[in-house]
Protein backbone atom coordinates (compact mmCIF):
# COMPACT_ATOMS: atom_id res chain seq x y z
CA UNK A 1 0.00 0.00 0.00
CA UNK A 2 1.58 3.60 -1.49
CA UNK A 3 0.15 5.52 2.42
CA UNK A 4 2.41 3.05 4.31
CA UNK A 5 6.10 4.17 3.98
CA UNK A 6 9.30 2.25 6.61
CA UNK A 7 10.62 4.93 8.60
CA UNK A 8 13.60 2.44 8.85
CA UNK A 9 16.21 4.73 7.00
CA UNK A 10 19.53 2.69 5.26
CA UNK A 11 22.55 4.87 6.65
CA UNK A 12 23.43 5.78 3.32
CA UNK A 13 20.48 7.85 2.84
CA UNK A 14 20.56 9.61 5.64
CA UNK A 15 22.58 13.32 5.88
CA UNK A 16 23.40 15.90 2.83
CA UNK A 17 22.10 15.38 -0.53
CA UNK A 18 20.43 12.29 0.59
CA UNK A 19 16.68 11.32 1.24
CA UNK A 20 16.25 11.89 4.47
CA UNK A 21 17.77 14.25 7.23
CA UNK A 22 17.80 15.07 10.41
CA UNK A 23 16.69 18.66 11.27
CA UNK A 24 18.70 20.64 13.91
CA UNK A 25 16.94 23.43 16.11
CA UNK A 26 17.57 26.70 13.91
CA UNK A 27 17.50 25.23 10.62
CA UNK A 28 15.36 27.04 7.69
CA UNK A 29 14.03 24.81 5.17
CA UNK A 30 12.96 25.96 1.58
CA UNK A 31 10.85 25.18 -1.10
CA UNK A 32 9.76 27.44 -4.30
CA UNK A 33 9.06 30.96 -2.22
CA UNK A 34 8.38 29.02 0.67
CA UNK A 35 10.49 29.45 3.73
CA UNK A 36 10.42 28.49 7.14
CA UNK A 37 12.72 28.29 11.26
CA UNK A 38 12.30 25.02 13.07
CA UNK A 39 12.32 25.36 16.62
CA UNK A 40 13.02 22.32 18.58
CA UNK A 41 12.13 21.99 22.06
CA UNK A 42 14.17 18.58 23.32
CA UNK A 43 12.24 15.69 25.08
CA UNK A 44 12.96 15.58 28.99
CA UNK A 45 11.34 12.96 31.25
CA UNK A 46 7.97 14.52 31.78
CA UNK A 47 7.53 15.81 28.42
CA UNK A 48 8.10 15.15 24.56
CA UNK A 49 9.84 16.56 21.78
CA UNK A 50 7.79 19.57 20.25
CA UNK A 51 8.72 21.50 17.19
CA UNK A 52 7.91 25.02 16.07
CA UNK A 53 7.43 25.96 12.20
CA UNK A 54 7.37 29.45 12.19
CA UNK A 55 7.29 31.31 8.39
CA UNK A 56 9.59 33.86 7.46
CA UNK A 57 8.76 33.69 3.75
CA UNK A 58 5.95 32.85 1.64
CA UNK A 59 2.18 33.00 1.77
CA UNK A 60 2.25 31.64 5.48
CA UNK A 61 4.40 34.74 6.23
CA UNK A 62 4.00 35.09 10.28
CA UNK A 63 2.48 31.70 10.90
CA UNK A 64 3.52 29.56 13.33
CA UNK A 65 2.76 25.90 13.90
CA UNK A 66 3.62 23.53 16.93
CA UNK A 67 3.72 19.81 16.54
CA UNK A 68 4.65 17.18 19.26
CA UNK A 69 6.59 14.16 18.94
CA UNK A 70 3.61 11.53 18.78
CA UNK A 71 1.93 13.28 16.73
CA UNK A 72 1.30 11.85 12.96
CA UNK A 73 3.77 12.86 10.07
CA UNK A 74 4.13 16.85 9.34
CA UNK A 75 2.98 16.20 5.60
CA UNK A 76 3.66 19.43 3.61
CA UNK A 77 2.15 20.28 0.01
CA UNK A 78 -0.51 21.00 -2.72
CA UNK A 79 -2.42 17.61 -2.29
CA UNK A 80 -5.53 18.05 -0.15
CA UNK A 81 -5.00 16.92 3.02
CA UNK A 82 -1.59 17.73 3.91
CA UNK A 83 -1.35 19.21 7.61
CA UNK A 84 0.54 22.11 5.98
CA UNK A 85 -1.46 22.61 2.79
CA UNK A 86 -0.75 25.44 -0.14
CA UNK A 87 -2.36 26.45 -3.17
CA UNK A 88 0.83 27.85 -4.91
CA UNK A 89 1.53 25.88 -7.89
CA UNK A 90 5.22 26.37 -7.46
CA UNK A 91 5.64 23.25 -5.44
CA UNK A 92 5.03 19.68 -5.16
CA UNK A 93 1.78 18.10 -4.25
CA UNK A 94 4.07 16.16 -1.85
CA UNK A 95 6.88 18.71 -1.24
CA UNK A 96 7.71 16.92 1.98
CA UNK A 97 6.98 15.10 5.32
CA UNK A 98 8.75 15.57 8.71
CA UNK A 99 8.26 12.89 10.97
CA UNK A 100 9.89 11.95 14.65
CA UNK A 101 12.17 9.00 14.30
CA UNK A 102 14.81 7.47 16.80
CA UNK A 103 14.30 10.61 19.05
CA UNK A 104 14.98 12.98 15.93
CA UNK A 105 12.51 15.37 13.99
CA UNK A 106 13.97 13.52 10.44
CA UNK A 107 12.75 15.74 7.15
CA UNK A 108 12.27 13.45 3.97
CA UNK A 109 11.72 14.93 0.69
CA UNK A 110 8.63 14.13 -1.56
CA UNK A 111 6.75 11.32 0.38
CA UNK A 112 9.18 9.05 0.99
CA UNK A 113 8.81 6.93 -1.81
CA UNK A 114 9.49 9.50 -4.85
CA UNK A 115 10.85 12.84 -4.36
CA UNK A 116 9.77 16.31 -4.83
CA UNK A 117 10.21 17.91 -8.47
CA UNK A 118 12.74 20.99 -7.31
CA UNK A 119 13.88 19.21 -4.25
CA UNK A 120 13.16 20.29 -0.38
CA UNK A 121 16.25 22.93 0.29
CA UNK A 122 17.95 23.01 3.81
CA UNK A 123 19.93 25.92 5.10
CA UNK A 124 22.10 25.16 8.32
CA UNK A 125 24.35 26.91 10.34
CA UNK A 126 26.48 23.89 11.12
CA UNK A 127 29.24 21.68 9.92
CA UNK A 128 28.88 18.32 8.06
CA UNK A 129 30.77 15.77 6.91
CA UNK A 130 30.89 14.70 3.08
CA UNK A 131 30.56 11.90 1.17
CA UNK A 132 31.61 10.99 -2.43
CA UNK A 133 27.73 12.09 -3.44
CA UNK A 134 27.04 14.67 -2.14
CA UNK A 135 25.52 17.56 -3.80
CA UNK A 136 26.42 21.53 -3.82
CA UNK A 137 24.05 24.21 -5.97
Amino acid sequence: HSSQIDYSFPEEEKGVGKKHFVIKDNFIISFGEVHFLVQIKPSTAKTVSELTIKFVQGPKLKEELKFKSGSRPITIGRQNGSVIHFTSGNLSRKQCRIIFHEGNWMLVDGDGVKGSTNGTWLYANDYFPLSTDSVFK
